[in-house]
């Protein structure tokens, strides 16, 4: 019988990145990179693989959301919860559907009253009314 020392590796999206310290927990090691690679820390944990006296573990982004903002995120979850993507909070310059069956003209030109005011002209539809793509 023969006991090895088995060195953790880790990889992320192809490269092979170096263990920076054997006591650090797995979660740990994820914060550690998550400076060079912020989108690691939504990334799922999978292993450890044994390879060649060496523990490989593999961080797994999270389906669908590559790259996106926390905002995006919360969006998401509420389309899978409620159907929406549109929270209860709207900004100032987007029309709810009440709105938006009031005369055109007038809340357009509050819309744009305040956009204006904020450094720029801009109009959007709510979310509700954006197509979600497959």
């Amino acid at each position: 019988m023969q006991i090895e020392n088995l060195v953790r590796e880790f990889k992320y999206n192809g490269v092979a990145l170096a263990d920076p310290g054997a006591l650090l927990s797995l979660e740990q090691v994820r914060d550690f990179y998550a400076s060079v690679y912020p989108e690691i820390l939504s990334a799922d944990i999978e292993g450890p693989q044994q390879v060649a006296g060496k523990q490989i573990y593999t961080f797994r982004r999270a389906v669908g959301t590559k790259g996106a903002s926390r905002a995006v995120e919360l969006a998401l979850q509420r389309l899978r919860a409620d159907g929406r993507l549109d929270g209860a909070m709207r900004p100032a310059n987007v029309l709810t559907a009440a709105q938006a069956r009031q005369p055109l003209a007038q809340q357009l030109k509050r819309v744009l009253d305040q956009a204006s005011r904020a450094g720029g002209v801009r109009c959007l539809a709510p979310s509700a009314n954006h197509l979600v793509l497959p």
